[in-house]
């Protein structure tokens, strides 16, 4: 079965399961999670679901949501998510991701902190056979305004566990900007400890945010090549 086929059929899968009428629903960012919001579209103009109002993850996500037609809302104080959906780079066994891939990492993040569970929808691909750091890059978000002298902090902070990094760049060679205006770098560590390296990470002055979601995942809803679907929990 086509890839894509696969994750669009798993993505329909974490909606059916986990969202029901009345609910607040996280709704993240990139290729899986736009599978979800219409698939979510569609259940809500049949009248399968209702008065589901979704939180977006990103502009284009938010973009998506007006177009299909899901109520939306911001995340303020007051608001309780029931539940998010998203896709990611890479898991463990311990649920632990590596997200940001696709740039969105700040706002899902957010969100995903603020929801009462997060599933997560990957290919059998994304699953880290050994540690969850040799299976993708970490995306560290740093504010524009002095980023180059930010990039050098984290270096010379971590210059033990980085093998390689790069600022992230659009196609034409322009530096990449995220919804918030802040710039990524992308950075393949050594295997090392999770929370230790969050916590290094976000002691640089100047970074906003790391692709380590640790401990945050209820649920991982896995495709596989022969259109099995499988719901780790």
């Amino acid at each position: 079965m086509d890839q894509q086929e696969c994750m669009r059929r798993a993505a329909e899968q974490a909606v059916d399961s986990y969202v029901r009428s009345g609910m607040v629903v996280g709704l993240g960012t990139g290729r899986t999670a736009s599978y979800a919001v219409r698939h979510l579209a569609k259940l809500l103009a049949a009248g399968t679901l209702r008065d589901v109002v979704g939180v977006a993850t990103s502009v284009t996500t938010q973009h998506l949501m007006h177009e299909v037609g899901i109520p939306s809302r911001e995340l303020d104080a007051n608001t309780h998510i029931d539940v998010a959906i998203d896709g990611a780079d890479a898991f463990d066994s311990d649920f632990n991701l590596i997200k940001g891939g696709g740039g969105a990492l700040f706002r899902e993040k957010l969100v995903e902190l603020a929801a009462e569970k997060l599933v997560i929808v990957v290919d059998a691909s994304k699953r880290a056979l050994g540690h969850l750091l040799e299976a993708f890059r970490v995306p560290v978000e740093v504010v524009k305004f002095g980023h180059s002298a930010t990039m050098q902090r984290v270096v010379k902070r971590l210059e033990p566990l980085i093998r390689s990094w790069s600022e992230r760049r659009n196609a034409d060679g322009s530096l990449y900007e995220t919804d918030n205006s802040n710039v990524i770098m992308d950075i393949e560590f050594s295997a090392t400890d999770l929370d230790n390296l969050e916590a290094e990470l976000r002691s640089v002055h100047g970074v906003v945010c790391t692709g380590l979601f640790l401990g945050m995942a209820s649920a991982v809803v896995v495709a596989h090549p022969n259109g099995v679907v499988e719901v780790l929990t």
